[in-house]
């Protein structure tokens, strides 16, 4: 049945484009009706509705990010009922970010720096589509930044290695939720009020 009425209401919505379509013609002189026809059907967002997680409803801002910091927390905190849990790959990984974060690298440790291929091949792969960063550099703007530029980038991330030191600046992000539509969770629902 519900299968049938989504067909029947599909089928009207595209009745409706036909008929508008028509009235617009086959050269119109401006794209204005248009453009004002597709405006008026795109959905409005009025942010993250509220979500009910483990019996409970999270209906501020704050809630929500702080229901999803918990959760993130959760996500990569050490359980040590988790047979699949390796503590000497953790203790193995957690000296050598230690070592970075101190300063500290071994004598003999040989450091490779990044080469400006290398650094121009990354910056070809961006993706321009995607949002920019604290700083408000778009990737956009990075892949046409002149090769002066490029190197003084090149030479503050080889600096980096050689010191061992990642800047304050550097290990900040904003983590921004988006709900998606299609996705079902068992355990975190979003509801509207």
């Amino acid at each position: 049945m519900r299968d049938t009425i989504n067909k029947e209401i599909e089928a009207i919505e595209n009745n409706k484009w036909d008929s508008f379509l028509k009235s617009v013609g086959d050269k119109p002189t401006n794209s204005t009706a248009f453009w004002r026809k597709i405006n008026m059907h795109k959905r409005k967002s009025n942010g993250i509705k509220t979500i009910e997680f483990e019996n409970k409803l999270y209906c501020t801002d704050f809630e929500k990010a702080n229901l999803f910091s918990n959760i993130m927390a959760n996500t990569f905190k050490e359980d040590s009922n988790n047979h699949n849990f390796n503590t000497d790959f953790k203790r193995d990984i957690t000296n050598k970010v230690n070592i970075t974060l101190n300063g500290n690298k071994p004598e003999n440790e040989i450091v490779k720096l990044i080469s400006m291929k290398e650094l121009n091949e990354t910056i070809k792969r961006l993706n321009t589509k995607s949002s920019s960063g604290l700083d408000g550099i778009s990737n956009k703007i990075i892949k046409n930044l002149p090769e002066q530029m490029k190197k003084t980038i090149l030479n503050l991330f080889n600096q980096s290695i050689l010191e061992s030191k990642i800047p304050e600046n550097w290990k900040k992000a904003e983590i921004t939720m988006i709900q998606k539509k299609t996705m079902i969770y068992t355990t975190l629902k979003v509801t509207d009020l």
